[in-house]
C-alpha cells in the first residue's frame, strides 16, 4: 500500500488564497453586522429625552411643591427607565428587550406632564386663595382697630393682632414674590389669627357694654338726688374720658380726664390700674402738702356693692381669697396729659381741677360708669 504525500501549494499560490480567506471573513461580518443592525432592537432615546424633558418642565413649574405627588412619580419611573436601559445594554445585543424601558418613559412622560398641569392650576388656584385670605386679614385687623381703638383692652388680644399683622406682611411678601404656597399658608393664618382677636375684642366690649342699663339707672339715681337736694353732683363717663358737674339735673360744665392704665372694666383689686365704676362720694378734700397731685377728692372706693361684688369673684375662684380689693381713690390734679396714667384715679388739668374743687364738697355724689347714654345728658 502506497503511502500519500501531501503537498503544500506552491509558494507563489498562497497568496490568493489568504486575501479570499480575508475578504469572505470581512463579508461574514459586514453580513453579521446588517443582521444585527436590522434585528437587534432599538433603545427608546427619544422617550427618554421626551421624558426628561417632561420633568425638567414639571421641575420648572414648581411641581414638587404644588404637585407633589405625580412630579415624585414622574422621577421615580424615569429613574427606572435609565436602570431598565442600563441592564438591557449589559446583556447580548441580540438578546435585549427595550419594552420596559419604553413603558417606564412614556409612563414617566404622562405623570410629568401631569404634575405640570396640575402646578400650574394649582398656582393659580393658591394665588387667588391667598388674594382672597390677605383681604380677610386686612379687614379683620381693620375691624379690630376700628373697634378697639386706644381702648385698654386684653392686652393678650393685641398681641394676637400683632402676631396676625407679621404673618400677613410675610404673606404679602411671599404673594409679591410667587411663593403663593407659603402666602397661602401665612395668610390663612393671619385671617384666623386677626379674626379670632377681632371676635375676642368683640365679645368683650360686648360684654362691656351689656353693664348700659346698669350704669343708666345710677346716673338717673344721682341725678334725682341732686335735684331733690339742688346740690352738685359728679359723673364721670370713662368712653369719654369725661368728668361732667350737674347743678341738680342742669349739666353746668365738662372736663377731660385722664383714667386709670387699664381703665377698661370694673375695678376688682389693688394694682390692677382700673378706674372704679359705680356710686361713690366725696369723703375728703385735699390740698397743699397733703397730696402731690395738687389738689385732691378722696372717694369711697370701695364701698358695700364693692366688696360684695369682690367676695363674690373670689368664692367663684376668679381672685385669690387674700385679695384686696383696694382704696384711696381719688379726682385729683396734675392731668391734662391726654393719655391714661393713673392708679385707677381721675385726674383733671390743675385749672380744671380748680374749678371742679370749688363746687364739691364732702358729701358731694361721685358716679362712675363705662358710658352715659346721650339723652341722659340733655
Amino acid at each position: 500500500m502506497k503511502r500519500k504525500i501531501k503537498r503544500n501549494p506552491p509558494k507563489g499560490n498562497r497568496a490568493p488564497f489568504l486575501l479570499w480567506s480575508a475578504v469572505g471573513l470581512a463579508a461574514s461580518a459586514v453580513v453579521l453586522l446588517v443582521i444585527t443592525a436590522v434585528v437587534a432592537p432599538k433603545p427608546p432615546i427619544e422617550e427618554l429625552r421626551t421624558a426628561a424633558k417632561a420633568v425638567a418642565r414639571a421641575r420648572d413649574a414648581e411641581a414638587e411643591r404644588y404637585a407633589p405627588t405625580w412630579y415624585q412619580l414622574a422621577c421615580d419611573n424615569l429613574t427606572k427607565a435609565r436602570e431598565l436601559l442600563a441592564a438591557e445594554n449589559q446583556r447580548f445585543i441580540l438578546a435585549r428587550s427595550y419594552e420596559s424601558v419604553r413603558s417606564a418613559a412614556r409612563l414617566a412622560a404622562a405623570e410629568a406632564d401631569s404634575a405640570y398641569q396640575i402646578s400650574l392650576r394649582r398656582k393659580e388656584a393658591m394665588r387667588a386663595e391667598a388674594d382672597l385670605l390677605l383681604g380677610r386679614a386686612r379687614e379683620a385687623s381693620g375691624s379690630f382697630r376700628e373697634k378697639v381703638g386706644d381702648l385698654p383692652v386684653n392686652h393678650y388680644y393685641r398681641h394676637q393682632l400683632a402676631q396676625a399683622e407679621l404673618l400677613a406682611e410675610e404673606a404679602e411678601a411671599a404673594f409679591r414674590r410667587g411663593d403663593y404656597l407659603t402666602a397661602v399658608q401665612k395668610a390663612k393664618r393671619a385671617a384666623e389669627d386677626a379674626g379670632k382677636a377681632a371676635q375676642n375684642v368683640a365679645e368683650e366690649l360686648d360684654a362691656y357694654f351689656k353693664n348700659q342699663p346698669l350704669w343708666d339707672r345710677w346716673v338717673k339715681e344721682t341725678l334725682q338726688d341732686a335735684a331733690r337736694d339742688n346740690s352738685y353732683a359728679i359723673l364721670v363717663d370713662k368712653m369719654a374720658h369725661t368728668l361732667y358737674v350737674f347743678k341738680g339735673q342742669q349739666k353746668v360744665a365738662s372736663y377731660p380726664v385722664d383714667l386709670g392704665m387699664r381703665w377698661l372694666g370694673q375695678k376688682l383689686t389693688r394694682g390692677d390700674n382700673v378706674t372704679p365704676e359705680g356710686r361713690y362720694r366725696v369723703t375728703k378734700k385735699k390740698e397743699g402738702k397733703q397730696t402731690k397731685y395738687y389738689r385732691a377728692l378722696v372717694i369711697n372706693y370701695p364701698n358695700e356693692e364693692d366688696l360684695a361684688r369682690i367676695n363674690q369673684a373670689k368664692k367663684r375662684g376668679e381672685l385669690y381669697p387674700k385679695a384686696s380689693a383696694g382704696g384711696l381713690i381719688e379726682i385729683h390734679g396734675e392731668g391734662g396729659k391726654a393719655w391714661d396714667w393713673t392708679n385707677g384715679c381721675i385726674a383733671l388739668s390743675n385749672k380744671d381741677m380748680d374749678a371742679v374743687y370749688r363746687v364739691a364738697t364732702v358729701g358731694t355724689p361721685v358716679t362712675i360708669v363705662g358710658r352715659i347714654s346721650e339723652s341722659l345728658l340733655k
